[in-house]
């Protein structure tokens, strides 16, 4: 009898320490910027720059475009979680007339800043103003902090404060949340999701955000990381095209145009597989089970 509950025992340990094991695999990277006291680990893309212990994605200045991408690629269709935050200051707007704004003056900053996941280049960056640094890089996903509401009826967007889930496939993604029936430009919709919070991202406090991926599922945290704001259905393996079918660079843009602001991020962690394994709760359900069993014997 003692040695069927130490077999037991064993194979309970045996099964529980391979899922655990299989939990450690998955895991494969993990990158974690609490600061930013260098770039290293990340490429930096035109107006990109460490200022400080922030990335400055792009400067307080008129039409400008930044990036910032991890310089090695990742795993991303086995499932990510990113968090980061950002600062948004030092706001100015030029007007018709030439007159320059600033400080409370300001209605509105542009244009805004990006969490983008791309199989295409290291140093990969779209076009400023309302292009928030992302118009134009194909094969790419971008979630959009967007802080300017484009005049344009072919924009479709709601204000000057919304996050925008956009992407066109493998083709060059674009801004727009509505597709264009112009036959001089025709494009289906890129937008897969919008949502306006009631947080202004522009307010010059310091902003904790969330993207949590699972195969099918892209969620979306702002402020609170426990409640998604947005939960988008999207599969990064079969929209895009990903290096060996599972990789891709990860990283940021941002960009300034005739209203400009500071877009600093003050902190970045990546890391794979966003919820625990099903695995290690299979673990301790069965440590459970078995350990009932042998109480009885």
């Amino acid at each position: 009898m003692h040695f069927k509950k130490q077999k037991s025992a064993t194979l309970v340990a045996s099964i529980f320490a391979g899922l655990c094991w299989n939990q450690s695999v998955a895991v494969a990277a993990t990158f974690d910027f609490s600061n930013f006291p260098n770039s290293n680990g990340l490429t930096l893309v035109s107006d990109a720059a460490v200022v400080g212990n922030a990335l400055r994605l792009s400067s307080s200045n008129y039409s400008r475009a930044g990036g910032a991408f991890l310089s090695n690629m990742v795993n991303v269709a086995d499932g990510f979680t990113v968090t980061f935050s950002f600062q948004i200051t030092d706001r100015h707007q030029l007007l018709d007339d030439g007159t320059i704004l600033s400080g409370a003056a300001v209605a509105s900053g542009g244009d805004g800043l990006t969490f983008v996941v791309q199989n295409y280049a290291q140093n990969a960056l779209g076009l400023a103003n309302s292009g928030i640094g992302y118009y134009g890089i194909p094969n790419s996903l971008a979630v959009e902090f967007d802080t300017w509401k484009n005049q344009k009826s072919t924009y479709c967007e709601p204000n000057n404060n919304h996050i925008a889930v956009q992407s066109l496939g493998t083709a060059a993604n674009r801004p727009e949340h509505c597709a264009s029936t112009d036959p001089a430009d025709p494009f289906p919709n890129p937008n897969l999701g919008i949502y306006t919070p009631t947080v202004n991202f522009a307010d010059g406090a310091v902003h904790q955000a969330k993207i949590s991926y699972t195969a099918g599922s892209l969620k979306i945290f702002f402020v609170d990381l426990s409640n998604p704001v947005m939960n988008v259905n999207v599969n990064l393996q079969t929209l895009l095209s990903l290096k060996n079918g599972t990789d891709a660079y990860i990283g940021f843009t941002s960009s300034t145009g005739g209203a400009w602001e500071n877009h600093d991020l003050t902190s970045f962690s990546f890391g794979n597989v966003p919820e625990p394994s099903t695995g290690l709760f299979l673990g301790f359900g069965l440590m459970a089970i078995i350990g009932r069993t042998i109480r009885r014997k």
